[in-house]
């Protein structure tokens, strides 16, 4: 706030106000007094206030439970703040009803063609839907019911789905891990997630295997080694962050994943993963970035994975020691409770896809969506690259600990038989810094994905490449051949890992490197490394604060535009 006309400002704190109970009123109240102290002000006139930045935190203090329920709505009409004229590909554009989502309430329901609006995006139902909020608040958006021929039999990619009702599956599978994000982004308590959108949602089908290539995520191994698929219930829900127990899918123990199984009539149907870079996770200072550390014991707590839900019910104890292990527990419950919420919302879509299309076609769809992904890496990427042997080699100039050492990666690729081999002998030995990553694990299945996901540098055209979508797909068509035990990408435990970002954006130079050489310069010059940095202590009172930022130093060429400068590094960029 600021008193008008001298533009001099006080900040006016109340945190430890009671909650929700002042008004506008006695702010201005409390800002005059504090006015006055700070510069001096003992006579009573009035001072003119303006209201600048008005910030509020809320904390709720209730049992860390699953999202509440919604109250009971008082009809569409309520929540209709206008309409507005929209495409829906005919003729003419059609005059559209506009609601408001935070208006909105349980039964309320309304026709197609319509929208809702939200702070975090936009909904449109589409002609002749229906939609109506769920008891969660989840739009269920129902379309008119289609007769779909049998999916049994032949394998071939699409039969008894067609090409077009694939397209809207995978469609609503994309939209699905969109808005996840964004309600866990509304609701995260750590910054990293709520104000850098550092976090990421997936879908994978029961073998778990990943349905889309829009993010970079972890796998479902963690928890499909250690639970049968008989063991795992509806409302159940995983967490994990130890890199050496993670497949290879975690290499930072900031990154807490949140798993959870999608039923359908008690048949396990799918699987999500949401995962974020929280603020703190222990260790030796706030944030988890200390180049000091000599084991990863020191950069934060380790979770194994475990059951933090049991059928919808929560486990207290494990729930306690992951917050208790934390600088800003509200923070961590606040994004564990905005993980499972949105694992509510993305579980809800999954099973109104199932209502909708029935649920072997839609599992055979995820099936068709893997199997487009292999045949066009197969019959357009790979034919690209003539077949032959390929090195390049990349560098890391410091480990962070030992300034004046330089780490070495090497890759040595082949291209034979309508397949890639990538190995990676003669890379360095494991750092005593943080830039290790154990990524040995399930036949490399998260390198197979993260560098896969460069041969869409290679279609025909950019705006091919813009439609070729790299999910697990990619995995069948590249073999990976990691360093003995002890190297930077198959540390020994309890070796450092929480700047492994750096060491994963060098195997992608490498990999276009030895691209580059094989398509004689067709994909994107060398990009720059993750840098991260922040500012941290303790305030006055005590408290903890701290702040952190990513950034990277843009991206370079391509053979069809110039590179980018300066560029937000964000995951999934």
């Amino acid at each position: 706030m600021r008193g008008r006309g001298d533009n001099r400002a006080v900040t006016v704190d109340l945190s430890r106000e009671a909650p929700f109970s002042d008004t506008l009123d006695s702010i201005t109240d409390k800002y005059r007094s504090a006015f006055r102290e700070q510069y001096g002000l003992n006579h009573d006139g009035l001072i003119e206030v303006d209201v600048v930045n008005l910030r509020l935190i809320a904390t709720d203090s209730s049992n860390h439970g699953l999202s509440r329920r919604i109250e009971p709505g008082k009809g569409a009409e309520a929540a209709r703040i206008g309409e507005r004229e929209m495409d829906f590909g005919g003729e003419v554009k059609l005059p559209v009803p506009v609601y408001l989502r935070s208006n909105l309430g349980k039964g309320d329901s309304f026709k197609g063609a319509s929208v809702i609006e939200e702070p975090g995006g936009t909904v449109v139902i589409p002609p002749e839907g229906l939609c109506h909020l769920d008891e969660w608040g989840n739009s269920r958006i129902h379309l008119p019911s289609r007769e779909f021929p049998s999916s049994s039999g032949s394998g071939e990619m699409g039969r008894g789905l067609g090409m077009s009702n694939l397209d809207i599956i995978e469609g609503a599978i994309i939209a699905a891990e969109t808005e996840m994000e964004s309600l866990d982004g509304r609701m995260s308590g750590s910054d990293m997630m709520r104000d850098l959108g550092d976090f990421r949602a997936a879908l994978f089908d029961p073998a778990g295997r990943k349905l889309t290539g829009r993010t970079v995520s972890a796998l479902v191994e963690p928890v499909l080694n250690n639970w049968k698929h008989e063991e795992i219930r509806e409302g159940d829900v995983f967490v994990w962050n130890d890199p050496y127990l993670s497949d290879g899918g975690i290499g930072n123990l900031l990154n807490l994943c949140v798993y959870t199984p999608v039923f359908h009539h008690k048949d396990l149907v799918a699987f999500f993963i949401a995962s974020g870079r929280h603020d703190d996770m222990a260790g030796m200072i706030y944030g988890g970035f200390v180049p000091a550390s000599t084991e990863i014991y020191q950069e934060g707590f380790l979770v194994p994975p475990v059951r933090l839900y049991e059928c919808g019910v929560v486990n207290d104890a494990a729930f306690q020691i992951i917050t208790r292990n934390n600088r800003v527990p509200d923070r961590m419950r606040a994004d564990i409770v905005a993980e499972v919420t949105a694992y509510r919302l993305g579980g809800a879509k999954v099973v109104a896809l199932c209502e909708h299309f029935g649920k072997d076609v839609l599992l055979k769809s995820f099936g068709d969506l893997i199997e487009k992904c292999e045949k066009a890496v197969r019959e357009e990427l790979l034919p690209k690259i003539p077949d032959g042997e390929y090195s390049w080699e990349d560098y890391i100039e410091s480990d962070g600990v030992e300034k004046y050492k330089t780490y070495v990666v090497k890759l040595w690729m082949k291209k034979a038989g309508g397949r890639l081999t990538l190995d990676f002998k003669g890379t360095s030995s494991q750092a005593k810094g943080p830039i290790n990553w154990p990524g040995d694990y399930a036949d490399g299945k998260f390198l197979k994905r993260r560098l896969g996901a460069l041969l869409r540098n290679l279609a025909g055209s950019y705006k091919r490449m813009l439609g070729l979508d790299i999910n697990e797909g990619v995995c069948a068509l590249i073999d990976v051949h990691f360093p003995a035990q002890g190297s930077l990408l198959t540390p020994v435990f309890p070796a450092l890992t929480n700047l492994q970002e750096i060491t994963l954006l060098r195997l992608r130079s490498l990999f276009c490197g030895v691209l580059g050489l094989a398509t004689k310069g067709r994909m994107p010059a060398d990009q720059e490394a993750c840098r991260i940095w922040g500012v941290g202590g303790r305030d006055r009172e005590g408290t903890p604060f701290h702040f952190r930022e990513m950034l990277g130093g843009g991206a370079g060429g391509r053979p069809w535009a110039d590179g980018k400068d300066v560029l937000q590094f964000l995951p999934g960029a």
